[in-house]
């Protein structure tokens, strides 16, 4: 039986070949889908983040006010009652940033 002698560099020629003529064809393009690819499992991850989960159930504290509490919220005046009266000092410097 004859041996038939294999050359490797016969076998990785072309493929060596067409890695030179594309290598930065071909490294654009590896960086550019291998970025993609970050941000759209970045995406994904604050997608899922920000999602609340279904199964959860927000603890509900039970307040209660007594009657003292809800008389002294109804004696509160509103900001029209009490701006009624004010005026602004005259000779002084305002701050524009009041009610």
């Amino acid at each position: 039986m004859a041996t038939k002698n294999i050359d490797i560099n016969s076998f990785f020629k072309p493929l060596l070949s067409f890695i030179r003529r594309f290598h930065i064809t071909l490294f654009v393009v590896i960086v550019t889908g291998s970025l993609a690819g970050a941000i759209l499992v970045l995406n994904s991850i604050q997608l899922e983040a920000s999602t609340p989960p279904t199964d959860y159930t927000p603890q509900i504290t039970n307040t209660t006010f007594d009657q003292e509490t809800i008389d002294r919220i109804k004696q509160l005046s509103t900001a029209e009652e009490y701006n009624a009266a004010f005026s602004l000092p005259q000779g002084v410097r305002t701050n524009p940033f009041i009610e």
